[in-house]
């Protein structure tokens, strides 16, 4: 079974500033609801487009 691993080393800057803004979304994601759904709506569409757009980069790379 071939194992895969996050190397932020490949990325460029904004690509690893991207990722990090994107998990801290995540993470930050259960207090955005309990404080408003306005809040938590739009995190979920930025956190959504961010993971599409990094999974996206990844399949397409040799």
């Amino acid at each position: 079974m071939e194992q895969h691993s996050l190397d932020l080393s490949r990325e460029s800057p904004l690509e690893r500033s991207t990722l990090l803004i994107a998990i801290a979304l995540i993470l930050l994601e259960p207090l955005t609801v309990y404080l408003g759904g306005a809040s938590a709506s739009i995190s979920r569409l930025l956190v959504g487009e961010t993971a599409l757009r990094y999974v996206a980069s990844l399949t397409v790379r040799p």
